[in-house]
């Protein structure tokens, strides 16, 4: 994995590096990884947004459709309607994660999918929602 830095210098005469690591955002789709997730209508999806090379976890991480909020994660679960995030988990050292989950998706609940934890970058990724009979055809994700 390559780490991103930024090299500060200061004043003139006395110059100091420094180094600090981008933290990094992504989401896990239990698939492909190619940035388009299928899923069969009426299935659970479960997203999990993963920062990596941060000093402290996020505070919150807000979760988007299209661009409009769906819910943020914090220290606690938070559901609307189908749609519910878990708390914010320290995995390891400087590794932090949250789930999305959607219960029984329809073709509504397709689009392009945003985790925006605070204070660092973004990570996105579309979700399809699609009848059953495409299944032969495409790689899926989720669990029903």
């Amino acid at each position: 994995m390559d780490f991103p830095f930024f090299n500060l210098f200061l004043g003139n005469s006395h110059s100091c590096e420094s180094s600090y690591v981008v933290p990094q955002v992504y989401i896990l789709d239990g698939g492909s990884g190619s940035g388009d997730v299928f899923v069969k209508s009426s299935s659970s999806v479960e997203l999990k947004c993963v920062v990596t090379q941060s000093s402290n976890p996020p505070t919150y991480v807000e979760w988007l459709r299209n661009g409009q909020r769906l819910v943020a994660s914090s220290n606690r679960v938070e559901r609307r309607g189908r749609v519910s995030t878990s708390p914010i988990e320290v995995i390891s050292p400087g590794t932090a994660m949250t789930t999305l989950s959607v219960a029984k998706a329809v073709k509504s609940d397709g689009g392009e999918y945003t985790c925006a934890p605070a204070r660092m970058p973004n990570a996105s990724i579309t979700l399809h929602v699609v009848d059953s009979e495409l299944q032969d055809s495409l790689s899926w994700v989720g669990v029903g």
